[in-house]
């Protein structure tokens, strides 16, 4: 205000004024009050400082270069930011590094531990970083200064990079990688404290305290609790205001002689459901969840997924009681559990029923129904009203329910369950072997099945192909457990030469006889991508012939011959007599070279061999040669020199 012509003079600053408060306010004044300025160095300038009310334009106009770090206190001012840098447009170098900045100083040069600071992204998926690159060209006339130019980031300066790294990170190493920079800082603490486990019961109190940890409880995102008996650590600590993922895990409510531990518990539990009720996607659970816990999630207005793997209820009207304010809101119902009926008259049931089914349909895409312990008739009647109540099913996953083949084939021909089913599991169902053909021509979009022994055998199997050969073009996966009988490797094989839009196959196992008697035709699934099969060999000398026939599925990325499953005394009465059974060896001498054409195969499991075959160095070498893409390779016996081949490249474990 006093000599005004003394800012006219000045044309290059450079100033070290270290981490205070006030270096930002400083810098703002000078680049809006200097118009001479053609160099300028300072330490940094935040987004508060820049667009706050009293910060002006930047008027040095002819400002040719400018070392000063950027710091934001609110990630979406970025673009803010750079285009008031992208108003300098003489500009012919820009130095925005912050090396000279320690991370654990930094939220002390503002205000207070509970502000989180970061730095630019400068990414090219947003349109503010163009703003400085098309100001920033060289001036016609202007030779370029090589110590001047501009030089873009390094690929380990982008942090959507780095966060993609850290998925592949231990922890221990993501804690190293905090002290790299403040970039690193920034773009790797994220990945440090997004999921957090925390044993209720452990806790040790004169430890370090909680609130210490505040200003990191908003990059929680998952949180795992357990806990054995009370707990030592009260939920009310705990305040993750971004938590999406909430898992229950061991007895959290483990009962003392007077019930006040598990009461004390729930109401804990709740109070923390409640308080996360804005953010909260997920909920699992491996206890059983009383009405206090269940009564919180009627305000989780975000509540998608919900596990409760240990949950009964004590009536009909119980469980109808959530219907509404939690069952039908839901993407995903993963349900262990009965409905018990001491009591309660038949017609009570009834009349309870009759009201469900008038009840509005769920928008359930993802439903998994289980039972444990006794399973009575009004258990089953739920599950199937649930089903139909659920038309926009994408994948359904069942057990036990009596009758279950028939009563879905009903229900889809009422109602308009099962047109977007993709996905049908079904663990010990009762399905009649006609069920699948009638589902799968009812359900337009089935292409995965997992399932028993008691819906597909050879001679559906057969049928399907002779009445309705559409069917088997539509299975993409199919997952079967037929346990050791003396048909499932004739299923195995009627399989693989029938249905060719197959990618995904797991079965018992197959044996070299039914591979290579005169009936069995070639494989025709040829798009096959991972395979899980036992082979089995009644004649060791059909290895070769076996494996020659595995390498036809050039297009593998996954095979898994182990047989763990196969009790080795009860393999010879699941085949001809006393027919000794024996284990692919997979050597050299053996046939191994037959699968050379798997090219594309990323995870290998060999059937662990009692006979100690072990891969030498010339097995290691084959399968670094031909198996390229290989990162996993398990179920051999490694000797020294195949170990040191091998361990650099991908997991080699042995059978101990």
């Amino acid at each position: 205000m006093e000599t005004p012509q003394f800012l006219t003079k000045l044309k290059v600053l450079r100033l070290r004024s270290r981490i205070s408060s006030s270096t930002g306010e400083l810098a703002q004044a000078i680049l809006s009050s200097v118009p001479s300025l053609e160099e300028f160095t300072i330490d940094y300038i935040t987004d508060v400082d820049i667009l706050k009310g009293g910060g002006g334009p930047w008027v040095c106009s002819g400002l040719k270069k400018l070392k000063m770090a950027i710091v934001l206190l609110d990630t979406r001012a970025e673009e803010m930011v750079l285009e008031r840098v992208g108003s300098l447009k003489n500009l012919t170098s820009l130095d925005l590094s912050m090396g000279y900045l320690s991370c654990r100083s930094l939220p002390d040069a503002f205000t207070g531990d509970n502000v989180m600071v970061y730095a630019m992204k400068l990414s090219l998926v947003t349109e503010s970083n163009h703003l400085i690159s098309q100001q920033m060209q060289q001036q016609p006339g202007e030779p370029m200064d090589s110590q001047s130019a501009f030089t873009p980031p390094s690929p380990l300066d982008i942090p959507e990079l780095l966060q993609l790294i850290t998925s592949y990170m231990h922890k221990h190493d993501v804690a190293t990688c905090l002290r790299v920079s403040f970039n690193w800082y920034q773009a790797f603490l994220p990945a440090l404290w997004s999921r957090l486990e925390i044993n209720l019961s452990k806790y040790d109190p004169s430890g370090p305290p909680l609130p210490e940890r505040d200003k990191y409880w908003s990059l929680v995102q998952k949180l795992i609790l357990s806990c054995y008996g009370n707990f030592k650590m009260p939920c009310s600590t705990i305040k993750c205001r971004n938590l999406t993922h909430l898992e229950i895990h061991d007895t959290l409510y483990q009962h003392n002689w007077w019930g006040r531990t598990v009461l004390k518990n729930e109401r804990s539990l709740a109070a923390l459901i409640k308080r996360h009720r804005s953010s909260l996607r997920v909920f699992i659970s491996n206890s059983d969840t009383s009405n206090n816990v269940l009564g919180a999630f009627s305000g989780c207005t975000q509540l998608a997924k919900l596990e409760l793997h240990s949950q009964h209820f004590d009536s009909l009207q119980h469980w109808m009681k959530w219907y509404g304010p939690l069952w039908s809101r839901l993407e995903s119902l993963t349900w262990n559990g009965n409905i018990q009926n001491v009591g309660i008259s038949k017609k009570d049931q009834m009349d309870a029923l009759e009201i469900l089914s008038s009840k509005e349909s769920t928008i359930i895409k993802y439903l998994d129904l289980k039972s444990s312990g006794y399973k009575g008739l009004t258990t089953d009647i739920i599950h199937t009203l649930l089903i139909a109540k659920s038309p926009e099913l994408v994948r359904f996953s069942c057990d036990s329910i009596d009758g279950l083949g028939s009563r879905l084939v009903e229900i889809s021909q009422k109602t308009p369950f099962g047109q977007c089913l993709q996905t049908l599991t079904l663990r010990s169902a009762d399905m009649r072997r006609n069920d699948l053909k009638e589902l799968s021509l009812l359900f337009p979009k089935l292409s995965r099945v997992e399932c028993n022994d008691g819906i597909m055998d050879v001679e559906s199997l057969k049928t399907y192909q002779r009445e309705t050969p559409q069917l088997l073009t539509k299975f993409r996966v199919l997952g079967l457990k037929c346990g050791t009988s003396s048909s499932t490797g004739e299923l195995a094989q009627a399989i693989l030469s029938s249905v060719p839009s197959l990618e995904e196959l797991t079965i018992d196992y197959i044996t070299d006889v039914d591979i290579l008697k005169g009936g069995s035709g070639p494989w025709v699934c040829t798009g096959l991508k991972k395979l899980k099969m036992a082979i089995v060999l009644l004649d060791e000398r059909a290895e070769e012939m076996v494996l020659e026939r595995v390498g036809s599925l050039e297009n593998l990325t996954s095979l898994d011959l182990s047989m763990d499953f196969l009790i080795s005394r009860s393999l010879p009465d699941a085949f001809t007599g006393d027919a000794m059974a024996h284990r692919t060896k997979l050597l050299l001498g053996t046939g191994l070279d037959k699968l050379r054409t798997l090219q594309r195969l990323e995870k290998f499991i060999a059937p662990s061999v009692s006979e100690f075959v072990t891969w030498t160095e010339a097995e290691a070498s084959w399968a670094l040669k031909h198996w390229t893409q290989l990162t996993e390779l398990r179920g051999m016996v490694f000797d020294e020199q195949a170990r040191k081949l091998l361990n650099p490249r991908l997991t080699a474990r042995t059978v101990f």
